[in-house]
């Protein structure tokens, strides 16, 4: 069924996007289940973040260790030749794992012999049951889906720069292909959710630990929990800060935002206004990532990883995570986009003082955190939208200080 390698590389290139590289990646795929093979979300750090666009290295050793990983489709940051799009055959890990499930007659000895080999290049494997696509669940930010490359930061930001390339140009591609502004619409909110996606991604590192699974007696210099180094921490919330929840880059343009008609048909607006709902879009993407950065669990591991090598604590996260959300030069005029930001991170930051769930250290944390909002609205505004929500944002925080 499948082509010869150097030709499907020849029809991809001249292709783009086509659907060479999609169905050969979704029959890998599904291939694989029914030959027994797990979900491996940990897949994508096979390469990193300059060889897995270089095809020289990627069709010869795999784009990702396993095609059972769900990966970002690897299209090229700004600046960057296209390489490989998606996974084109089974990888490091799919051989291993064919190999220990599939070759006859092994012996115990060569039963264990292919056990230890886990901690080969490629071998790395975690599944729905680790990985961290949902806010609070898993710990190791490797395990997670629509990322790539051993540095998903930086991997984020070269996806995030890219969004910001194509968007302003959407209205005249589309009017080229297509007859309808529904187009427009769809491929709108199909590059806001590559960003929401990537920034999901970043947040994952801040709190994570790294995990090793191998028997006790396996000579490997690697500890079971390992936190992620605190570069690697301040980088992801360094990125937070100025790509997620910078309105800025949020913010849709308006020679985009008067074409996103979505087509009518009979009663398709009944339930719901036709207009594209730009604000409620964008927030819920925030709330994702706060929804992880103050769940109870996070905010706990990062106390307990303390013990075995974490310095990224509770007090300092919250606190740069307060600078990204109310930077001090941006305080007298406050966009719409950035107020529901600040209001929702107000009511997280509230919940953790009131809710027994959090340990005293998160709850610290979040009062310390209020006490420095408090002062930051005090500052004066002429801007009647501004003053009104620095006015709702510091009652809500007066009633909570007082009680």
């Amino acid at each position: 069924f499948f082509q010869p390698e150097d030709g499907i590389r020849d029809v991809e290139r001249s292709r783009g996007l086509g659907d060479v590289y999609k169905r050969q990646m979704l029959i890998l795929h599904e291939v694989g289940h029914t030959l027994g093979l797990n979900h491996n979300m940990g897949a994508t750090t096979l390469h990193n973040n300059e060889d897995v666009h270089n095809p020289e290295i990627t069709y010869e050793e795999g784009l990702s260790a396993s095609v059972m990983d769900y990966h970002a489709i690897n299209i090229a940051p700004p600046g960057v030749e296209q390489g490989q799009f998606s996974d084109i055959k089974p990888g490091l890990y799919d051989q291993w794992a064919i190999e220990f499930a599939y070759t006859p007659n092994l012996s115990e000895e060569e039963i264990q012999n292919i056990l230890n080999r886990s901690q080969e290049k490629g071998h790395f494997f975690g599944n729905d049951a680790d990985d961290m696509r949902s806010p609070g669940r898993g710990i190791d930010p490797r395990v997670n889906i629509g990322d790539m490359s051993d540095d998903p930061v930086e991997y984020a930001i070269g996806r995030y720069k890219l969004v910001q390339e194509i968007m302003p140009d959407i209205v005249e591609k589309i009017k080229s292909k297509s007859d309808t502004w529904e187009s427009v619409y769809q491929s709108y909110f199909i590059l806001m959710r590559q960003i929401m996606t990537s920034m999901d991604v970043v947040s994952r590192q801040i709190g994570g630990v790294y995990v090793t699974r191998h028997p006790s007696n396996t000579k490997s210099a690697k500890k079971p929990y390992e936190a992620v180094p605190y570069k690697i921490q301040k980088k992801a919330m360094d990125t937070l800060n100025k790509y997620a929840f910078n309105s800025e880059g949020l913010k849709p343009l308006e020679s985009v935002a008067a074409y996103m008609q979505r087509e009518r048909r009979g009663f398709d607006f009944y339930d719901e206004n036709e207009d594209p709902k730009f604000h409620d879009y964008i927030l819920s993407g925030h709330k994702r990532i706060l929804n992880h950065l103050t769940n109870k669990d996070v905010l706990r591991r990062i106390t307990d990883s303390s013990f075995y090598g974490n310095d990224y604590n509770v007090s300092e996260m919250m606190s740069d995570l307060t600078k990204g959300i109310f930077p001090r030069e941006k305080m007298k005029e406050i966009d719409t986009i950035t107020q529901n930001l600040q209001a929702t991170y107000v009511s997280k930051l509230i919940s953790i003082t009131n809710l027994k769930k959090y340990d005293e250290v998160a709850q610290s944390a979040a009062f310390g955190e209020l006490l420095k909002i408090q002062k930051l609205l005090r500052r004066q505004s002429s801007n009647d939208e501004t003053r009104n929500h620095k006015n709702r944002l510091s009652l809500q925080i007066d009633k909570k200080l007082t009680a």
